[in-house]
């Protein structure tokens, strides 16, 4: 069973957890976008999902 990002958020929701979430995979500044949400929000707690397909720019490279 795999449990996606969505299907985690779903039950959270369910539970009464407010979700916010933001498809950034069309979005070159996804960095900024990320930051500025995080500063507006109120939540203390985060999911992220990528694909490595979509992950332009690697941060950092395996030392």
């Amino acid at each position: 069973m795999t449990l996606g990002i969505l299907k985690v958020a779903s039950v959270l929701e369910q539970a009464g957890v407010t979700i916010e979430m933001q498809d950034l995979s069309g979005d070159e500044n996804y960095e900024q976008i990320v930051r500025d949400h995080a500063r507006a929000s109120a939540a203390t707690c985060y999911g992220l999902t990528a694909t490595t397909p979509k992950y332009r720019r690697p941060r950092r490279s395996p030392s």
